[in-house]
């Protein structure tokens, strides 16, 4: 019996030290594990500092403030990435401009050249009708080319007015 009332008392003395150095300690990390929420301290705290559960609440610490940094860093490459991007856009639009602009200066160089070579052939006719001694033969084909030339002039514009409409 005295036996049995030793083993009785020492194991209820047991499962009581027990719970309050093991299982005490780990309920306590993980009901702090669950509501952590960053706000600066060491949420991991226990008051058995040289146990093995404060060795691994001073880990957990380490690791939180870790991932801390790396939160930290990440915010500020992904800043950084879109501000990045933002260059890239502005970039990209600048150069679509740029090559609009040299686009409209190669057409309007092109028409330029088209329209003004008939516009030179038409006065040199209207300067040839103007001389006297000229047959009425000669006056009329001056006119007709003079007209045809007109008529180039007129269709390359009702070409580019055709172009520039959106489809």
């Amino acid at each position: 019996i005295y036996i049995l009332v030793n083993v009785i008392i020492l194991t209820t003395i047991g499962l009581f030290r027990l719970v309050k150095v093991v299982v005490r300690p780990i309920e306590h990390l993980v009901t702090l594990t669950n509501t952590y929420q960053n706000e600066g301290n060491s949420p991991f705290a226990l008051k058995h500092g040289s146990s093995e559960f404060g060795r691994l609440s001073m880990a957990m610490n380490g690791m939180l403030h870790r991932i801390e940094d790396d939160r930290r860093k990440l915010r500020d490459t992904v800043h950084s990435l879109e501000k990045a991007n933002q260059q890239l856009r502005t970039a990209q639009q600048q150069m679509v401009q740029t090559e609009k602009m040299a686009a409209i200066g190669r057409l309007a160089a092109g028409l330029a050249h088209e329209i003004g070579n008939p516009i030179g052939i038409i006065q040199g006719y209207v300067e040839l009708l103007g001389q006297s001694g000229l047959s009425a033969d000669e006056q009329r084909q001056f006119s007709t080319r003079s007209q045809q030339e007109l008529e180039r002039i007129s269709h390359l514009i009702h070409q580019l007015l055709n172009f520039s409409r959106t489809r």
